[in-house]
């Protein structure tokens, strides 16, 4: 079973790159989950403790299903491509059950999080390999000025948490390996070349040199400040040379990539482009104003929403049904345009009651991972990315266990 949860785990890490190769790989994922559903219900003895306790945590799948019962007649009308979007996010509670009971085959689940890390280390080579190789293999064009193979805004939420693993995380290794890894993948998020992936590098700063402050001031004995004198130090000499050694051979992509960042420093500092001719929170929002001009138009779709009926994912030109789908890039805007006004106060007072946990029990990764998600709700679809949703289930687990994760998880369904 071990081996099965590492490859679990796998294809979380590259989901983002498996869903773009032509051959229908991708669904495997389903028979793996789905294997290791039936062998923790058999382990039970097809009898378990749903592992979500909280109340807000449960009334959100509720209002979820609610949402897809009053979907019913919009799918018969507008056809059954919104109904993947409920589709994903019933992976959350499914990953849930099969990361709770991992203790019972001797999977530890702290484990399970630093080998998460290390494949993200790993997928975050592989992803520039890959797109350098340009195999004939992937579905679709990439994306302009990006060294990606998979969905950047969606990779880079991955990498700021594989780098908060390496950074805060007690792994017992040399921190030296630790810091060479947050490195390589620091590396990775610079190469997307994506507004998120520069707002979650600030908040990783940010949160290093708090926590380094704080434990200075408390005398506690860390390696974090090295890590941080080390991971500067490493990429005031790599930019320079990566920068020259692009703009030898292959000064074309370093254009796009210049114009990619330029683009995006100057929205996130002005709000405005002056670079090119896309800003993508204003995108965002007019897909959102589009949604709410055509459904929201009484106050019993504003409270509770319209359902996943008009959603539409199959492509991104939105040309859909009569042109009358919808297509959301926003966790926020997603929710409330499916579940209403309460669906989004559901939503976060989930995220409050997860976040106040965290920090009870004084989680310094847990808290940077939940607010790595909590930036990514206002940047992309988190709860419809199978390895966002893979993570954050295992993050979830570790989170309302009954005991620390520090101590033997073999113990801890006693």
């Amino acid at each position: 079973m071990l081996y099965l949860y590492r490859l679990l785990i796998f294809s979380i890490c590259f989901e983002e790159m498996i869903s773009r190769i032509i051959f229908p790989v991708k669904y495997c994922k389903y028979l793996l989950v789905f294997t290791i559903l039936i062998a923790v219900l058999h382990k039970n003895k097809w009898r378990f403790s749903f592992p979500i306790k909280t109340f807000f945590g449960k009334f959100f799948l509720v209002i979820t299903t609610y949402s897809v019962l009053i979907s019913i007649p919009f799918f018969v009308y507008y056809g059954w491509n919104g109904f993947d979007v409920p589709k994903k996010y019933l992976f959350f509670p499914i990953l849930v059950i099969c990361f709770y009971y991992a203790p019972l085959f001797e999977c530890s689940i702290k484990n399970l999080l630093f080998f998460y890390a290390r494949t993200m280390l790993f997928y975050s080579v592989m992803n520039a390999v890959l797109y350098f190789l340009n195999l004939p293999i992937w579905s679709g064009a990439g994306y302009w000025g990006r060294v990606s193979v998979g969905y950047p805004t969606v990779d880079v939420v991955s990498y700021a948490i594989a780098i908060a693993i390496f950074m805060f995380g007690d792994m017992n290794r040399n921190w030296i390996r630790h810091t060479l890894a947050s490195f390589i993948i620091t590396l990775g998020v610079i190469s997307q070349v994506s507004g998120t992936g520069i707002i979650l590098l600030l908040m990783l700063f940010v949160f290093s040199v708090f926590f380094e402050i704080s434990d200075k001031l408390h005398r506690i004995s860390k390696d974090l400040g090295k890590k941080i004198l080390l991971l500067l130090a490493m990429m005031l000499v790599s930019i320079p040379i990566g920068y020259g050694m692009l703009n030898s051979q292959r000064p074309d992509l370093l254009h796009k990539m210049e114009m990619q960042l330029e683009n995006r420093v100057t929205l996130l500092m002005q709000g405005k482009d002056y670079t090119l001719d896309i800003n993508t929170m204003d995108t965002r929002k007019e897909e959102f104003e589009t949604a709410k001009s055509r459904y929201l138009i009484d106050f019993e779709s504003v409270a509770f929403g319209y359902g996943f009926g008009p959603l539409d994912y199959s492509n991104t030109k939105n040309n859909g049904f009569l042109g009358e789908t919808v297509f959301l890039e926003s966790q926020y805007h997603l929710t409330l345009f499916t579940s209403g006004v309460l669906g989004v106060i559901v939503l976060f007072l989930v995220v409050i009651e997860v976040m106040k946990r965290i920090i009870h029990n004084k989680d310094r990764l847990l808290f940077v991972i939940g607010s790595a998600f909590i930036v990514s709700f206002w940047t992309t679809n988190p709860l419809m990315s199978f390895s966002l949703v893979g993570i954050l289930s295992l993050c979830y687990v570790i989170v309302f266990r009954k005991e620390s994760i520090e101590q033997d998880d073999a113990k801890f369904l006693e």
